[in-house]
């Protein structure tokens, strides 16, 4: 519970940047969310791979079991042996991927961390008018417990967001591109 509560606490220090009346908002906006973000990441990587029911460290089996199978099979393993790892099949290319890098769990973890996190951060940046606030709702929610044990589901949250963010953005895109088509001809139809 210690790791929560300074986790807690460090974001109620940073979230002091977004009242000073010194520092711009948007500035302080932007630290707050990469400085909390960054604290919750060191909680989630930095973990015993112990904490999180479905990683089951030691086991041979749960999500450390196949990260340390996927790393290790030939890429024809991963592809035919569907008995084998029960995953679909991005998520053993991932495991196989991050293997190549490096055979340590807590890189893994780390890895898996940044993957669900920073996507989070990043949406609460953008998309926030009390950061603050949005980051203790997200982590009072079952989904940041779910992240503990959940990485696959964690990760899929992450791309989730990355998704959001780039749909909204062309959908907002295309109606300004509609808007200022429309106000020309507007504009043009009234100089005549």
């Amino acid at each position: 519970m210690t790791a929560y509560f300074l986790a807690y606490g460090w974001i109620l220090l940073t979230s002091s940047l977004l009242y000073i009346n010194k520092i711009e908002y948007q500035k302080a906006k932007k630290w707050f969310c990469a400085l909390s973000t960054f604290a919750v990441f060191l909680l989630f990587a930095l973990r015993h791979p112990f904490m999180g029911g479905d990683l089951r460290y030691g086991s041979g089996i749960g999500y450390l079991g196949v990260y340390v199978r996927g790393a290790n099979a030939t890429w024809k393993e991963l592809f035919e042996q569907e008995n084998l790892f029960y995953f679909e099949k991005g998520y053993t290319v991932f495991t196989k991927l991050m293997g190549w890098i490096s055979d340590d769990h807590q890189f893994f973890l780390a890895s898996c961390a940044a993957l669900s996190l920073v996507p989070v951060g990043y949406t609460i940046y953008q998309e926030s008018k009390q950061p603050d606030l949005s980051l203790y709702v997200f982590m009072g929610l079952p989904v940041f417990t779910l992240l503990y044990s959940g990485i696959r589901q964690g990760i899929a949250i992450g791309l989730c967001m990355l998704a959001l963010l780039t749909a909204m953005a062309l959908v907002l895109s295309g109606c300004g591109i509609n808007y200022s088509k429309t106000y020309s001809d507007a504009v043009e139809s009234f100089a005549d």
